[in-house]
Order: structure tokens, then sequence, then C-alpha cells
């Protein structure tokens, strides 16, 4: 990172001379990925390694589409449950 505070904002990619082409959307690395998560990088591989949250390999290293991390953040969330009822068991006469 460049000193500046990572924003996870999706940006598009325009090189000069490109303007005819699509604008490719950004690719998280697996530092800024743990950073948005708030969490390690080492559980950003274990997600990865167990296949349980898409991702891109470009080269040696491991990148993600934030549209991806968007679909697996639906996926892993989890309706509020109701806390179970406390106290005596009601006895049935």
């Amino acid at each position: 990172m460049t000193g500046q505070e990572w924003h996870p904002v999706v940006d598009t990619l325009h090189r000069d001379g490109m303007e005819d082409f699509p604008a490719l959307p950004l690719l998280w690395t697996v530092q800024e990925l743990a950073q948005y998560l708030g969490t390690g990088r080492r559980y950003v591989y274990r997600l990865t390694s167990e296949r349980r949250i898409r991702s891109v390999r470009v080269g040696r290293t491991v990148r993600f589409r934030p549209e991806d991390v968007a679909a697996w953040l639906d996926a892993e969330t989890r309706d509020r449950v109701e806390p179970k009822r406390q106290g005596r068991p009601r006895r049935v006469a």
C-alpha cells in the first residue's frame, strides 16, 4: 500500500490508449480482502484453499473480484435466530 488508507471501492482500470476497451474491475489482493473482512491473510488463504470463496489466479498470486466477495458474504449471512427460552420447563398436566 502506498501510505494512503485503502478503501474497498470498486474502481475501474483505464490505461492510456485503451479508451475503446471496456473498463476492467479492480481485483483485490489477499491483503486487501483480509483488511476488508477484518481478518488475517491466513484466513483468506484458508477460504481459498477450501474453495469456499471464488478467486482468480494471476500467475502465482491470488486475486478476488469484489462481486464474488459480495456473493460469498450474502451466502454466509444468516438470519437472526431467536434465543431459546430460559427457565424451568413447563409441566404438562
